[in-house]
């Protein structure tokens, strides 16, 4: 009875064969009642928007269109932005400079992206974004520093402790370098917030913010002019006009930064770990997909098979027998030869098929478009 949730175990109580002296039920009742009604007045506290049109191949939404998309389904200001694009959506670019002075962004580059839509589950769009308006909980950005990547993790730590919260929620994006090295950051953290979840994955590339580091007149005068227009998009400054001087950009930059709490740090070809912690009430269920093992609960073993792949190309964008269309379309391995490790022998497809019978699930190429689609075999 204790996991149940508070508001389901008050509804019970009125269907409970047992006298009422205290009037539980009713009280039970209105609680629910107004319950429900204030969730339908909040609106939703996280929503989805993807750039992918419907029945238009060749364009899709800007940022700003997928921004206010999202936006529209919000009753409040957003202070989460998670968003996921590929390495040719320019989500970076522009969010600084559509989201609240306070909403903290966590973004993923990847180059293959799946998103809600409509209900169901697509895999065209260039870019998504989900906002949370969370009025009554904690967001806290993290990025380990450079001498944290090789295993002392107790700056970040301190920071997240410094906050005096009960973390409930991690999510965490590895790139580069370190995405074969991110567990044990989150073994690390597990072991040291035992009651939070973890979420996340690898990414190609991502984005966070992070705290503004405020810098004088003098430091940004001498900084060069390309570097000042970088800085203040990573503000989300409004840009500049043209032929603006490097005075008048010094002094705009400098006002920018007195205004702002965070500016966009974009995780460059070394990679990094970074993401966001949560705390208070978060609107966040974790789930483990299917084919994918938890790095902090192991679960029940997975099943050994004596099957292994023994030839295998690996194909990208412009090969000859290169399979997918589109823009950014992912690299891939292509099985040719599987070993039976028990006999020593190797296979085809075809010869795997005509030695042990038909397989389960059959993937047909789709007439001019990307990828299978999975066939129940007979």
């Amino acid at each position: 009875m204790d996991d149940l949730n508070a508001d389901l175990l008050l509804n019970v109580v009125q269907y409970l064969c047992a006298r009422d002296g205290c009037r539980l039920a009713a009280t039970a009742s209105r609680y629910f009642y107004l319950v429900h009604h204030y969730r339908q007045l909040r609106g939703a506290e996280l929503v989805a928007a993807t750039s992918y049109i419907p029945q238009v191949k060749s364009r899709q939404q800007t940022p700003r269109d997928v921004y206010e998309q999202a936006l529209s389904k919000l009753q409040s200001k957003p202070n989460l932005c998670l968003a996921f694009n590929k390495p040719s959506g320019p989500l970076a670019d522009h969010l600084p400079l559509l989201v609240p002075d306070d909403c903290v962004i966590l973004g993923a580059i990847s180059s293959s992206i799946q998103s809600s839509f409509t209900g169901q589950l697509e895999y065209k769009s260039n870019s998504s974004i989900m906002l949370g308006s969370m009025k009554d909980a904690q967001i806290r950005p993290f990025c380990l520093q450079q001498h944290e990547q090789s295993g002392d993790y107790q700056g970040t730590l301190d920071q997240l402790d410094s906050a005096n919260c009960s973390w409930k929620v991690f999510m965490v994006y590895a790139c580069g370098d370190l995405a074969a090295d991110v567990e044990p950051f989150v073994t690390h953290l597990q072991n040291r917030y035992p009651n939070s979840t973890i979420v996340g994955g690898i990414c190609n590339s991502g984005y966070i913010s992070v705290p503004i580091q405020q810098k004088t007149k003098s430091e940004l005068t001498s900084m060069p002019f390309h570097s000042l227009l970088h800085l203040n998009q990573r503000l989300g400054g409004r840009t500049p006009d043209e032929g603006i001087t490097k005075v008048e950009l010094v002094h705009h930059v400098h006002g920018v930064m007195q205004t702002k709490r965070f500016q966009l740090k974009v995780m460059e070809d070394e990679g990094g770990v970074f993401g966001v912690a949560l705390a208070g009430d978060v609107p966040v269920r974790s789930m483990v997909s299917r084919g994918v093992t938890s790095l902090t609960y192991r679960g029940a073993p997975l099943p050994t098979t004596p099957f292994y792949a023994d030839v295998v190309e690996f194909h990208r964008p412009g090969d000859e027998e290169y399979m997918f269309q589109g823009e950014d379309p992912p690299s891939y391995h292509l099985i040719r030869r599987v070993r039976d490790t028990d006999s020593g022998k190797t296979y085809s497809a075809h010869e795997m098929m005509m030695k042990f019978g038909s397989p389960n699930l059959i993937g047909i190429r789709r007439p001019n478009e990307d990828g299978f689609e999975l066939h129940i075999a007979a």
